[in-house]
């Protein structure tokens, strides 16, 4: 009898426990500090990155000789599977060496991924454009956490 009445004790005792416990039923949303517009105009398109204040920096990707270029020269779209390595300065640090790779990701999608490796060690993800073959862009994830998607 002593037995019975220690277990319901204790049964008694795990439902009060676990009743007393909230679920948390939060959503918490990541809200990136800014957000890309792309326009095409002609043989240009123009990557504009807006910051929450509304801060805007154009970027224009020139398309010679079937693919698309950068201000400085640098290629960003292709449909051939392509890389190269550069260096330039960031964030006021010199000699920062910057990768491109260029590659299918299937019969119809393309990424080109841009990282930063900084003292050749460590590598920094800037972004990736994924664009089809006639280079509209359907999405662009940057430093990882962000996507932009085509709608």
């Amino acid at each position: 009898m002593k037995n019975i009445k220690i277990k319901i004790f204790l049964i008694l005792c795990i439902v009060v426990l676990l009743s007393s416990c909230k679920r948390n039923n939060s959503i918490y949303k990541l809200h990136p500090p800014y957000k890309y517009q792309v326009e095409y105009c002609g043989n240009k398109i123009i990557l504009s990155k807006i910051s929450n204040t509304g801060e805007t920096t154009s970027t224009i990707w020139k398309k010679r000789n079937g693919e698309y270029f950068d201000e400085n020269n640098r290629l960003q779209m292709s449909l051939k599977d392509t890389s190269y390595r550069y260096y330039q300065k960031v964030h006021n640090v010199r000699h920062v060496k910057t990768s491109t790779w260029i590659r299918p990701e299937n019969d119809s999608l393309y990424s080109a991924t841009t990282k930063y490796i900084w003292n050749n060690c460590y590598d920094e993800l800037k972004f990736v454009v994924y664009y089809d073959k006639s280079y509209r862009i359907k999405k662009i994830q940057v430093g990882g956490l962000y996507e932009y998607r085509n709608k």
